[in-house]
């Protein structure tokens, strides 16, 4: 199947300044994209590239199979969501979402027609004669993401939508988001700096860091396998738990002189000098009953429990490094208790410590 958004070779420069260079990404009909990255990574400026606002220094944009690059926003199929809503304040909610079709040259019924349909959508038919002050943040945000609705294209752009919003409205609407794209089955391409909505929503995930695509893959993929020490430590939470060691001989001995055997690790033929061993909180487990077959020991010492309600996650120190593991319920370690952890080898991920790459 063809993408319905290619972005091939792009770069994008201010002055002398080169903030994406040389970025390819392919975007399938109908999915869903995230570009997630710290702030200062280039996603939202990558976003108004697609968009149109801001020129490429070198490279294309193509949408639909046509070359857009030097297309106007207006002219490249695409509904873009901001921030900030940027809705008119005089106007209503109907007036809202009627304007760019009005503008546009849209018949009278079908001006009518779309803004109705738009407005059941989202649940929007008691406000339609509101003004945005008479408007909660998460209504404006919905009146946000419907002007861009009404518009009959293929592709819709979301730069940060939730971010302006308090965590309740934020869980509601990243819900809403997810029901929308699985109705309408259109290509959306969504900006964020947070994970749980990275994790929640995509089909597929792009890491960026400092203009640079990290990884690329679904949300699963990027937090069980990812592919360098950026992508571990930037998705997850609590952050995936890092070990240095020395690798030889399929065996890794860490900092305090333990040493575990990598059996079951798809580990490169040869490998060996420093790396870093990788594990999620969730796949440190304390000893229940008899030593499960596989699993490898670690030392552990217990400095502090954050209980989250359905779990506790509890911070220790395992070969002279802060880590920290889960486990459901409330966590009964007390402060400074010493304890076996295990994990599955298998499962971890290890990463060359002079380049960061995933073995």
């Amino acid at each position: 199947m063809d993408p319905i958004l290619d972005i091939r070779n792009a770069s994008i420069a201010y002055g002398q300044t080169v903030v994406v260079p040389e970025l390819d990404l392919s975007v399938a009909p109908g999915e869903f994209i995230v570009l997630l990255g710290p702030s200062g990574c280039g996603k939202s400026t990558l976003l108004s590239a697609i968009a149109g606002l801001t020129d490429l220094a070198g490279g294309q944009i193509w949408i639909r199979g046509q070359n857009v690059t030097w297309a106007e926003p207006k002219d490249r199929g695409i509904g873009m969501v901001f921030q900030s809503y940027a809705l008119y304040p005089r106007m209503t909610v109907e007036q809202n979402l009627s304007f760019g079709l009005k503008v546009g040259g849209t018949d009278k019924a079908t001006i009518r027609r779309k803004v109705a349909e738009t407005a059941g959508i989202l649940q929007l038919e008691p406000l339609l004669k509101r003004r945005p002050a008479d408007l909660s943040g998460g209504q404006r945000q919905r009146v946000a993401i419907g002007r861009a609705l009404v518009r009959d294209v293929d592709v819709f752009l979301f730069d940060e939508p939730l971010s302006n919003l308090d965590a309740k409205l934020r869980g509601e609407l990243r819900i809403e988001i997810k029901r929308l794209h699985e109705e309408l089955q259109r290509t959306m391409v969504y900006v964020t700096h947070d994970q749980v909505e990275a994790m929640t929503l995509a089909d597929r995930i792009v890491v960026m860091k400092d203009g640079h695509i990290q990884q690329v893959g679904t949300p699963a993929e990027v937090y069980g396998s990812p592919a360098n020490l950026f992508v571990a430590g930037f998705v997850g939470s609590p952050p995936m738990n890092l070990l240095a060691g020395q690798l030889s001989g399929g065996e890794l001995a860490l900092g305090d002189g333990t040493r575990v055997t990598m059996t079951g690790y798809p580990l490169p033929e040869g490998a060996a000098g420093a790396a870093i061993l990788g594990l999620r909180p969730e796949q440190l487990f304390p000893l229940e009953g008899a030593l499960p077959e596989g699993a490898c020991r670690l030392d552990a010492r217990i400095d502090m429990a954050e209980e989250l309600g359905p779990s506790t996650v509890l911070w220790c120190d395992i070969a002279g490094t802060r880590c920290c593991y889960s486990v459901p319920g409330r966590g009964a370690q007390a402060h400074g208790a010493e304890l076996p952890l295990f994990f599955y080898p298998g499962a971890a991920s290890l990463f060359d410590a002079q380049t960061g790459q995933r073995l």
